[in-house]
């Protein structure tokens, strides 16, 4: 009995292999030894972790863009991401909207950030590809200045 305890690998007790998906360079050189590692890094529950393992689809974490595998990945993985030209359409994004007022003070809408891009495009009545060519670049869209993180 011992001898198949020993042999099984618990979810929790799975390396998590990192790599931040613009570079695939992997987050801290090295892999995190546990699903809560990894979540503990990126303050997040190991279920979200879990969720993305092996997906080959990029995540955002803590304004990162993170794949995550069990495993190392290798140069046929690597270049099958590269070609990827999706560039993370996918990928979930909080999405931080402000307005202008008439006095050049910006106010968030509302209270808190959208959990995703097709909830800022539902409650925002724009498309979402409106929201990713504006996401970021400091530029208004009928007075509305969308970002990726929290900026005031």
């Amino acid at each position: 009995m011992l001898n198949i305890s020993e042999s099984i690998s618990l979810g929790n007790k799975l390396e998590v292999w990192a790599y931040e998906a613009k570079t695939l360079n992997l987050i801290n050189n090295a892999p995190f030894s546990s699903i809560s590692a990894a979540a503990n890094y990126f303050n997040v529950e190991y279920r979200t972790i879990s969720r993305h393992l092996d997906t080959k689809v990029a995540t955002n974490k803590n304004n990162l863009f993170v794949y995550f595998f069990k495993k190392e990945i290798n140069l046929d993985l690597k270049t099958e991401l590269i070609k990827n030209t999706i560039k993370f359409s996918y990928a979930r994004m909080v999405i931080w909207a402000y307005r202008k007022d008439e006095d050049g003070k910006m106010n968030l809408l509302p209270d808190q950030p959208f959990k995703t891009t097709r909830e800022a495009a539902r409650i925002l009545h724009i498309h979402n590809t409106v929201i990713k060519k504006y996401l970021d670049t400091n530029k208004d869209y009928k007075g509305l200045l969308l970002y990726s993180c929290r900026i005031i």
